[in-house]
C-alpha cells in the first residue's frame, strides 16, 4: 500500500494505522486461505521474512456471490440473513471440516499469543527496515489502535494480552527513528472524560466518534510539527 501511494501520490508523510489484528495477519497465509488475498509474509524460526503475494484466485468469489450483491434484495440476504455464512457452515457439515494449520489462535489467551511473539517479531522488524530503505525521504508516523477492552474496564495497559504487541511497535518505531502515536493514551484519556465507545454496537470497526478523535488528534500532531 505504501508503495503504491508513493509511486501514484508522491506524499511527503505516509501514516501507517495498525490495529492488533494486523500482527498476525501478517503472516500465515499458506494455509489461510482467507489471507491469501493480502501481501503477507513467510517467517521461519529464524525469523526470515519472506514476502508472499496475494493470490489473484482467492479474490474471486464466484458467480453466484457476485450476483447477490449486484442488488439490494442480495445485500439484504448476503449481510442481514447471513445466508451464505450459514451455506458455509452447512457445507462444512456435509463435508467436514478441513484440518487448519492456522499460525496463529483465535483465542486471545496470553500464553497462546506470546508463543507467536518471535514470528510478529519478525514481521514488524522486517516491515520495518524496508519502509526506511524504500522511502529514505519521507517522514513515516505508525499510529496504533487503542486497547479498547482494558480501557473500557478501567484498567492498566498491562493487563492487556495484547500490550506486548504494542510495546513491540513502540520499541520498533523507536530504535528505527520513526514517529509512533499511540491512541491507547488517547483513547483512555477521552473516554475518562466522555464514556463514549470507539466502536459500533454490532461492529468494531472505529465509529464516527472514534474517527473524529482520531482525524483530530493526527491534525494536532501534525499541526505542532510544522
Amino acid at each position: 500500500m505504501a508503495k503504491y501511494a508513493n509511486k501514484n501520490f508522491d506524499p511527503d508523510i505516509l501514516i501507517i494505522n495498525v490495529v492488533f489484528n494486523d500482527f498476525n495477519g501478517s503472516f500465515g497465509a499458506k494455509n489461510n486461505p482467507s489471507k491469501q488475498r493480502f501481501w503477507t509474509y513467510t517467517i521461519s524460526d529464524d525469523t526470515i521474512a519472506i514476502e508472499q503475494r496475494p493470490n489473484p484466485a482467492s479474490l474471486d468469489e464466484g458467480r453466484l456471490n457476485r450476483l447477490f450483491k449486484s442488488c439490494a434484495t442480495g445485500q439484504y440476504w448476503y449481510h442481514n440473513l447471513k445466508l451464505f455464512r450459514l451455506r458455509g457452515q452447512l457445507s462444512k457439515l456435509w463435508r467436514g471440516a478441513p484440518k487448519k494449520d492456522a499460525p496463529f489462535p483465535k483465542t486471545t489467551e496470553k500464553e497462546s499469543i506470546l508463543k507467536y511473539k518471535k514470528q510478529v517479531d519478525g514481521a514488524i522488524d522486517h516491515t520495518i527496515r524496508e519502509l526506511k530503505a524504500e522511502f529514505p525521504k519521507k517522514r513515516i508516523i505508525f499510529t496504533l489502535d487503542g486497547l479498547r477492552k482494558v480501557i473500557y474496564d478501567n484498567q492498566a495497559f498491562d493487563q492487556s494480552d495484547l500490550n506486548w504487541m504494542r510495546l513491540m511497535l513502540f520499541e520498533a518505531c523507536a530504535e528505527n527513528d520513526i514517529e509512533f502515536i499511540d491512541f491507547s493514551i488517547v483513547f483512555q484519556q477521552d473516554y475518562q472524560a466522555n464514556r463514549k465507545p470507539f466502536e459500533f454496537k454490532r461492529d468494531p470497526h472505529w465509529n464516527v466518534h472514534a474517527h473524529q478523535l482520531v482525524a483530530t488528534t493526527l491534525f494536532d500532531y501534525l499541526m505542532a510539527s510544522e
